[in-house]
């Protein structure tokens, strides 16, 4: 028995890696989140791992991380659909086909499902900015190879 979700984790960010811009510019991505940290960003984190079938050859896992971009806009300029374009980018990356899955073979796991559980905007207003916030639970099914 192991706990996959940091592996998960993993293959997301190596997935989004370098390929999601805004306004011709690399929107980057964390684990961890550094106190400078310009927006637009990307963060993944995990939630939670729970046990799914186990038989007697094989270990398998529900594995739940978050996705979360965050952005921000003056008030003079409202432009909130910037979180929703780069939300769509990391998750197209992530599962491009309804069937796609992260090869985590390298790790002796394999990834045979990915699950959308849903899209959370959030809106801010603040008296200088507003920050929105585009949190997307997914859950990777994976067992031990």
């Amino acid at each position: 028995m192991k706990y996959v979700t940091h592996y998960a984790k993993k293959y997301v960010l190596s997935t989004i890696g370098t390929n999601v811009s805004y306004n011709a510019l690399t929107v980057p991505v964390y684990g961890d989140v550094p106190s400078n940290a310009s927006l637009p960003y990307i963060t993944v984190y995990s939630v939670a791992q729970d046990d799914l079938d186990r038989n007697s050859d094989d270990f398998s896992y529900e594995a739940n991380l978050r996705v979360e971009v965050v952005t921000s806009f003056g008030r003079g300029f409202q432009d909130s659909s910037a979180c929703e374009i780069i939300t769509s980018d990391a998750l197209t990356l992530i599962r491009p086909t309804p069937s796609s899955t992260l090869d985590m073979s390298a790790d002796s796991l394999n990834n045979y499902a990915i699950d959308l559980l849903a899209t959370n905007i959030i809106k801010e207003e603040y008296p200088d900015n507003i920050y929105i916030r585009a949190i997307t639970d997914l859950v990777f099914w994976i067992e031990e190879a």
